[in-house]
């Protein structure tokens, strides 16, 4: 994999995050979830 893929790959990401952390915040707190299906590190 090529460091353009790579860095594409992360700045995706990155944005997905944004996106999902609201709605994943919503859900753990609405609904009890094992906390290793939401890794704080990510």
């Amino acid at each position: 994999m090529s460091n353009n893929e790579k860095q594409q790959i992360a700045e995706e990401f990155s944005a997905a995050r944004r996106v999902l952390r609201p709605a994943s915040q919503v859900a753990m707190d609405s609904a009890p979830q094992p906390t290793s299906m939401y890794p704080r590190s990510l």
